[in-house]
């Protein structure tokens, strides 16, 4: 949440996400945070209209958050994000409206110089995002040793979307040497900050033994913490994971341990109804009917 980093936030000569914040903002901080309500926002409106530009750069993100009360208004948070000028993370903010397309046309080329501004500010969050755009050639010429060397900074400056970003590259060995003990590391990092896509990505690796031994059930906990985070295609996986343990145990006529007919159930239960695919739904379905019919036919179930 941006409000917590708001309330340590410093000026610093070097790439960080910190950045100066008014002591106003600080105290309206202080006084609603971890909750984000229609008075903050309007208090923050008023600091604003004062000419505060940290209170017009954290009212534009938190318009645009998909949790917020009432849901996200990207019109109002683009108009905010502009109304703070150079400040940094509006500039981050106002690049993401352009990137998008939310609250604002899309423009690529107005979202980079967007994200190049705040990032020549030393401001991290958008260095990795100026980094992606210089890779993929996207609203301006490919520099994928620049773009590259933005995220590995980003990333050690302690953002988890630029830790998850450049384990991704690590990961693939897509634009660099393919390094799944340091895409691992990175994507570590990230999760550990409550990064979903991280969470995701780890719960694969354990899962296939990616540069490490395979191990289902930390494939599985990396997965949850995915779930709780926001992947809405995680629980299908977490239950296969779990069925495969009630198929094989029920194959070889063994004992089927309780927690793993519990897991199936509750997680193939969870991605019949939220599963973003229908097909995984579908199967997810499909599978739970498996179930019903492996522990009918007289599977052993243990404790």
């Amino acid at each position: 949440m941006a409000i917590i980093a708001l309330l340590l936030a410093a000026e610093s000569a070097t790439l960080s996400n910190e950045v100066a914040v008014s002591p106003a903002v600080k105290a309206l901080a202080r006084k609603y945070a971890p909750n984000v309500t229609a008075e903050f926002e309007t208090e923050l409106e008023a600091l604003e209209k004062g000419g505060d530009a940290s209170a017009a750069a954290l009212l534009g993100e938190l318009l645009m958050m998909p949790n917020r009360q009432g849901g996200p208004d990207f019109v109002r948070s683009c108009d905010h994000s502009e109304a703070a000028g150079r400040y940094p993370e509006g500039l981050q903010n106002l690049a993401t409206c352009y990137f998008r397309g939310q609250g604002r046309s899309r423009d690529l080329g107005k979202a980079r110089d967007l994200y190049h501004q705040a990032a020549d500010q030393g401001y991290a969050q958008a260095a990795c995002a100026y980094g992606n755009m210089l890779i993929a050639g996207q609203g301006g010429p490919i520099d994928i040793p620049r773009g590259l060397d933005l995220c590995r900074r980003a990333a050690d400056a302690g953002i988890p979307d630029a830790q998850t970003d450049y384990g991704i590259y690590l990961l693939t060995g897509k634009y660099t040497a393919r390094d799944p003990a340091t895409a691992r590391h990175y994507l570590s990092l990230a999760a550990n900050q409550g990064q979903a896509n991280a969470a995701f990505l780890l719960g694969q690796i354990y899962w296939n033994g990616d540069g490490v031994d395979k191990n289902v059930p930390d494939a599985a906990l990396w997965w949850i913490r995915a779930y709780d985070g926001g992947r809405k295609d995680a629980p299908f996986l977490i239950g296969t994971a779990a069925m495969r343990i009630v198929v094989e145990g029920a194959q070889a006529k063994h004992e089927v341990p309780t927690v793993a007919i519990e897991q199936a159930r509750k997680w193939l239960g969870i991605a019949a109804k939220e599963d973003p695919d229908a097909e995984k739904r579908e199967k997810a379905k499909e599978l739970l009917g498996l179930l019903d019919q492996l522990l009918g036919g007289g599977s052993k179930k243990g404790g």
